[in-house]
Formats: C-alpha cells, structure tokens, sequence
C-alpha cells in the first residue's frame, strides 16, 4: 500500500504456467518439447497453424506497427482513407507506404488477419475478438473496457493485434473485410507474436482491463492452463485480492523481444499513461489520442480526424513507443483499458521525429496548424511523478511524398 492508500499495481513476479516449446522459429516441424515440459504439455494436437503477424509480403515477423491514414485533402495521392504506414521488426527505422490498402485481404493486416478464417472451424484454436464497439451494432460497451484487439493461437504460438478500430473485426462475414466506420478517422495497429505461454500474462492484463469480448473460442486444454484468460473471456470480475486496479508485466515475444504491458481497471480512476506508465517508464512521453475541437487549418488533418492511440518517450536514452487503445480523456478515467510498449531505438526515432514542437496549453481550444500537423498530448515526469500537460504539433515527414 503506497502513500494516501493507493495499491501497488500488479507485478508479474511468478513464472509462466508453461515452458516456452520454441527458442527459435520452427514453420512446419517444431522441436519436440524438453523432457520437463511434457506433463504441462499435454494439450498438444497433431495440428499447427503457425499463426503469426504478417508482413507486406506475406512473410512471418515478431512484430509490426501500422498506422492507417484518415481521408485527406484532395491534394494528397493517398486521400481515400484505405491507405496505411507500416514498419516492423526487420525494418523499423522507415516507414513505408503500403501498396494494398487496408481493405484488402493481401495487405500485411489482411493476410495477418486471413489467418482466422482460414483456421475457424478448428476446434482446437484459440482465439477472441474483443472491441467495444461490436461489429454489426451501433451501439458501443460502454461499461466495459475502451480496448480493441485480436488473439489468435495454437498450441505452440499465436498473435495479439491490438488497434482502434471501432465495428473491427467481423468473423461473422465469409472473408476479411474493413469495416466503413474505420475508415475515416487515422487508426493505429501493434502486432506481436507471441509463444503461447504469454497467454498467462496476456490473461491477467486483460483480467484487469476488461474487454468486450464478442467471439471467441477457448478449447478445455487452454481453460485449464490460463485461468486468467478464461475469466477475462467469460467477464468475470477479480477477486478482491487481484483488486490493485492496475498491472504491469513483462512479456517476450516469440523472438525473445521484451514488450512492457500496463493495463487498468475502471476502478483505477486515474490516467493510465500519466500516473501508471510515465512513472514506471521514468520518462515524459508524447501522448496521440482522441482529441476534439474546433480546428483552424491551412492544408492539415485535425486531431478530430484521429483515432489512433500512440504514445512516444522524449528521451533517447530510454525510446519508449506504446500502442494501446485508451484514451487521455477524463471521462475515460473510469474504463479499463491498456498499451503495450517496446524499446527501440530506431523504431523510437521514427515516431518520435514526427514531434515538430510543444505548445502549452493555450486558453483557447482553437489551434492553427501547418501542413499536415496535428495535435497531440504530452506529459512530463519527474522520478516518475507527473507535472503538467500540455499540447503538441507532430509532424510526419513522409507525407511531404503524398502531396500530388
């Protein structure tokens, strides 16, 4: 119990349920599992899918970033609002534009995605669609929390896509689609995979974010390995001893790279990046959410027209970037939700030279913009306490290739 009577929030300080079965990548004959790990591994089915995150062309990576553009000007060649930026673990130091738009079932995003219906009737998969604002509905979860992801594992390994679009994704169809609500507005994508051990930590961060789960199938065999999970699926609440309201834990990707998950309950009832990960992190951060207003542009797209959820360290010495799915809204203190952050530098760099200048918060709403700028906000920590926040222009720099 820390000062004033908060809780602590959760660490992860006990080991996996199971042993990872894989070090390295396997395609098609994955190594038998050590001697030790037979007992727990006793679900193994004869099938694997080998599920993965998807890159442009169609090949398995660790992990990729995506961020979707809004509908822009006329003037800009990618204006219809399909388009997406994409950087992953073999190249994060660049974005590039990706020649199939976000639509279609050969993108990187559509090819991850493709995974699920071509594995759906099997059942010993698991896998959960989660999202506030269900597919085929109008109407948005509002008690539950603000997040939007996708799981999809087999025995040995799965991913975990996490993004902001609303109405996304409709298993319920007879291929990947897009839905037309997403395409407005800039959207934001993080996919890692993972070994299917992370589904313990996973379980517990969403246990305490609470999501909207609208489909899933969990086989017995995961049920009795990852109880946490199981009640984040089937919305049951923590007990009171789980209820520190927030959790931090470390999760390694299938290729051994260390993501940092924060997660927060409604109950938290503070800010998840200023009280929860800027203190831990030890750094100020650059913070893109959902913001409204009035607008005066030149040539840009408004905040208004942003819906992706991205946050940026200000310090190279720790290059922080986290993409979640809450927002910094005050009304938004009191739902669960969670970001997922990598150190890397170059992947750091990248988004961090999107920041062009700060600007305090002004008395006015009413903000006057450049080309392509937008609003952003950021917090400040000191040891890890928050001081202030204030506003910023970002600035991507490859759109100056967009402008027709």
């Amino acid at each position: 119990m820390s000062k004033g009577g908060t809780k602590k929030p959760h660490r992860d300080n006990t080991q996996s349920i199971i042993k990872p079965t894989i070090r390295r990548r396997a395609r098609r004959h994955p190594l038998p599992p050590p001697p030790t790990a037979i007992l727990s591994l006793f679900f193994l089915s004869a099938t694997s899918f080998d599920f993965d995150c998807l890159d442009l062309n169609g090949q398995s990576v660790d992990w990729f970033a995506a961020y979707k553009l809004p509908i822009l000007s006329d003037r800009s060649k990618h204006r219809s609002g399909l388009d997406f930026l994409y950087a992953d673990a073999r190249q994060p130091e660049s974005w590039q534009v990706s020649t199939k738009q976000i639509n279609d079932s050969s993108s990187a995003i559509g090819k991850t995605m493709g995974q699920l219906w071509k594995a759906k009737n099997d059942q010993s998969i698991f896998y959960a669609l989660y999202n506030d604002e269900h597919p085929g509905s109008n109407k948005s979860d509002s008690y539950r929390g603000h997040m939007k992801g996708v799981l999809l594992f087999d025995d040995f390994r799965g991913f975990w896509l996490i993004h902001s679009v609303p109405n996304y994704v409709d298993l319920s169809k007879s291929a990947y689609s897009y839905p037309s609500s997403g395409v407005r507005n800039g959207q934001s994508f993080l996919c890692v995979t993972f070994p299917v051990s992370a589904l313990s930590q996973i379980g517990t961060q969403l246990l305490f974010s609470q999501p909207s789960v609208y489909d899933y199938r969990l086989p017995d065999s995961f049920k009795k390995l990852f109880p946490d999970l199981t009640k984040a699926i089937e919305k049951k609440s923590m007990s009171r001893a789980e209820a520190s309201f927030s959790s931090i834990k470390s999760i390694k990707s299938l290729d051994g790279v260390n993501f940092m998950s924060f997660s927060k309950h409604k109950k938290y009832g503070k800010d998840l990046y200023g009280d929860l990960v800027a203190p831990e992190l030890k750094s100020s951060f650059y913070v893109e959410t959902w913001l409204n207003g009035p607008v005066d542009v030149d040539y840009a797209f408004s905040s208004s027209k942003d819906h992706s959820k991205w946050a940026v360290s200000d310090n190279g010495n720790l290059p922080y970037v986290c993409i979640g799915d809450i927002n910094r809204q005050k009304s938004q203190m009191g739902r669960g939700g969670g970001t997922l952050c990598i150190q890397n530098f170059l992947l750091w760099h990248l988004y961090r030279s999107s920041v062009d200048h700060v600007e305090c918060c002004p008395t006015s709403n009413i903000f006057h913009f450049p080309a392509f700028h937008n609003s952003v906000s950021t917090l400040r920590s000191n040891v890890g306490v928050s001081h202030f926040s204030c506003l910023i222009l970002f600035f991507f720099g490859f759109f100056n290739l967009m402008i027709s």
